[in-house]
């Protein structure tokens, strides 16, 4: 039988980024993970990247958020950053996954958003076990301005835990 207690746990320890404990006073709140648990979050860098999006400097993908100081589990979210300062993001709208085929479309900034259609080619509990350098996620990326296709490509994206 399944307790429904829920699991504190710091699973950033292992990134240099996030120290591990509780340095900052942070703990991750939420169910019980099975073993076969697939969590996507973590950092996806476009492979060789056609001209027209090597401003794109991550895709990231997250299964966490703060509420106050505690880190909790909530559905599937994220974005892509563009490279550069200011900070851009264009947070992820219509996320979908399903077996391993994932799509998503983004927000609208600047007249411009993305869409993607592809596939996961390995899903797992990347947190804990990090497909790190490995191209994980295959498909088909548009850029549109004002609801137009403006450039297309097939790209491949591999994974980092910690960016």
């Amino acid at each position: 039988m399944r307790l429904g207690l829920p699991l504190v746990l710091w699973f950033a320890s292992a990134s240099p980024r996030w120290p591990a404990g509780g340095a900052h006073g942070f703990a991750i709140a939420g169910p019980r993970q099975a073993a076969d648990t697939v969590n996507l979050f973590g950092y996806y860098s476009i492979v060789d990247a056609p001209s027209w999006c090597a401003n794109i400097d991550v895709l990231h993908l997250s299964t966490i958020n703060f509420r106050g100081k505690t880190l909790i589990r909530v559905p599937l979210w994220g974005f892509i950053r563009l490279k550069g300062a200011p900070v851009v993001d264009y947070r992820l709208k219509k996320l979908a996954l399903t077996d391993r085929t994932f799509t998503f479309t983004t927000e609208q900034l600047r007249t411009i958003t993305y869409d993607f259609a592809g596939d996961f080619l390995k899903l797992g509990d990347f947190p804990h076990r990090p497909p790190n350098g490995q191209v994980i996620l295959v498909g088909h990326l548009r850029m549109l301005r004002s609801g137009a296709v403006t450039t297309e490509a097939d790209v491949k994206f591999s994974y980092n835990g910690g960016h």
